[in-house]
């Protein structure tokens, strides 16, 4: 009796913590860090965002998505959004080549006074003056 009690019990306390850890994790640990230092490029032509958009320059969020996709991290549109309309749709002219993706993210965010946080895997777009306030 038992026996058969620890043969239940000890996997079903590792189903328990296994699941329980899972749901936290969105990425293993390091796999951030690491993508912010790998080499992007963005260079005209810009691939458009819809249909008829020029080519020859990108609105800052589809700049952050094309960076982002190259070191596999996602975009958090809504936060983005939310938190930086009307700039986030200002067009830009940027030419990156081989930059790690933390400077090209500097780039491009600097001269529009925005800048980022990296939330589970996902870069979210935010104003430089409420960073500092949240600091």
């Amino acid at each position: 009796m038992k026996r058969l009690f620890y043969l239940v019990l000890i996997p079903l306390m590792a189903l328990l913590v296994s699941c329980s850890t899972a749901s936290r994790e969105s990425a293993p640990p390091g796999r951030a860090p690491a993508a912010l230092d790998k080499p992007v490029t963005l260079v005209p032509p810009y691939t458009p965002a819809q249909p008829g958009d020029p080519t020859d320059r990108v609105a800052v969020q589809y700049a952050v998505i094309a960076i982002a996709e190259q070191v596999g991290l996602g975009y958090d549109w809504e936060t983005s959004y939310k938190n930086t309309d009307p700039i986030c749709r200002r067009w830009i002219k940027p030419v990156i080549r081989g930059v790690p993706c933390r400077e090209a993210l500097v780039m491009i965010l600097g001269p529009v006074e925005l800048t980022y946080e990296l939330r589970d895997g996902h870069l979210a777009l935010i104003r430089k003056q409420a960073a500092r306030i949240s600091q």
